[in-house]
Formats: structure tokens, C-alpha cells, sequence
């Protein structure tokens, strides 16, 4: 749902969709790269930046078999300093 509310420009609903989603599924990287780039386009750059750190050590606590799906999204977050 955070995905098609993105596209569509609705930041605020996006940030509540996604922090529901964090709420409940916290091993997640995709989930904190997005919420940072939600808040991002919303102009908070320190939310941002507590989601990338977020998704940082996420990835750091993730088994071996979940990295390989998180990967793209880990290299997002590494990149985060060039789109923040």
C-alpha cells in the first residue's frame, strides 16, 4: 500500500503505512529505505536519517537467507548520503 501511495504523492499516508508496517515487521530494510525517502520528500532529514540508520542495523542482524532479498535495499541505504 506505502508503495501506490508513494506514487501518488501522499507522503503523510505513506509515512502512517509504513510505520505500521515497521511496527509489526522490523527486519525489514526496504521498509526503513522507503520510510526514509517518504521522509525525505516531506523534508525531515533527521527522520530520514534515523530511518537509514535503522536500516543499516537491521541489515546487520539479518540471517544469511533474508540478506539476499534485502541486498538492493542495503545498497540504498550505503548511497542514502547522495539522495538525503
Amino acid at each position: 500500500a506505502a508503495g501506490a501511495l508513494m506514487k501518488l504523492g501522499r507522503w503523510e499516508e505513506s509515512e502512517d503505512s509504513l510505520d505500521r508496517f515497521t511496527a509489526k515487521n522490523q527486519s525489514s530494510v526496504e521498509a526503513y529505505v522507503k520510510l526514509a525517502r517518504v521522509r525525505a520528500k516531506q523534508d525531515d532529514e533527521d527522520g530520514a536519517r534515523a530511518a537509514i540508520v535503522t536500516a543499516k542495523q537491521t541489515w546487520r542482524v539479518l540471517p544469511t537467507f533474508k540478506r539476499r532479498h534485502e541486498w538492493p535495499w542495503f545498497l540504498a541505504a550505503l548511497v542514502s548520503p547522495f539522495w538525503l
